[in-house]
């Protein structure tokens, strides 16, 4: 799922925990995005995030699990403000993501 080597050591041995921290970070991201939403409209990275999924949820099999993938690949390259800055005729796969792992550690809360 492209986390980084090494993993944090207590989910190393714990994959329950390892795919909770993977679905708290897909949460905090939409989370701020919504708080970037104001006011709502529809260019924003929200709306372009949430526009990615349902067509990824769509597009069914592994393709929500890659959009997660890509969305959390975009926020290690730039850091906590990820998509805010998204415009919403950009799609997840569109983004330039240059990284090929993120770093699970610096991305969890201490």
């Amino acid at each position: 799922f492209s986390v980084c080597s090494p993993l944090p050591a207590s989910r190393v041995h714990d994959k329950d925990n390892l795919a909770d921290d993977l679905v708290f970070l897909a949460m905090q991201t939409f989370a701020n995005l919504n708080m970037a939403n104001y006011p709502p409209c529809n260019h924003t990275g929200l709306y372009a995030a949430c526009k990615n999924f349902c067509a990824a949820s769509e597009q069914g099999g592994d393709a929500p699990l890659l959009a997660m993938r890509t969305m959390l690949l975009a926020q290690t390259m730039l850091g906590p403000g990820l998509l805010q800055g998204l415009r919403a005729d950009m799609r997840l796969e569109e983004f330039p993501v240059e990284e090929s792992c993120f770093d699970l550690a610096k991305m969890l809360p201490a």
